[in-house]
């Protein structure tokens, strides 16, 4: 039996790993919220995360360091605090860039 998670579960789940071990979520959108790229994140999200914006957002401030989120620059430090190397994340990080 296969669990599968609603978008909310899923992109809440991609948060909370980036707080607690430094990996950026796979989620562009999400990626996106955490540099506080709104329109980033509206141009990267389906019409289903499209609703959840506010939420997650929310969740992120919530329940993240503020040193953890904002800009890209805190993203970038998060992630090397956590020594993540992920080359698909970076990239992520890199196309955002404006």
């Amino acid at each position: 039996m296969t669990l599968t998670l609603s978008p909310r579960e899923r992109l809440r789940k991609e948060i909370s790993l980036y707080g607690e071990a430094g990996i950026i979520p796979r989620s562009v959108f999400v990626t996106a919220i955490l540099v506080n790229d709104l329109r980033a994140a509206v141009e990267a999200a389906s019409l289903e995360e499209r609703a959840l914006i506010v939420e997650l957002a929310e969740y992120a401030y919530d329940s993240l360091r503020s040193e953890a989120l904002g800009n890209f620059e805190a993203v970038q430090r998060w992630v090397a605090k956590f020594k993540n190397e992920d080359a698909r994340a970076l990239k992520i990080l890199k196309r955002l860039e404006h």
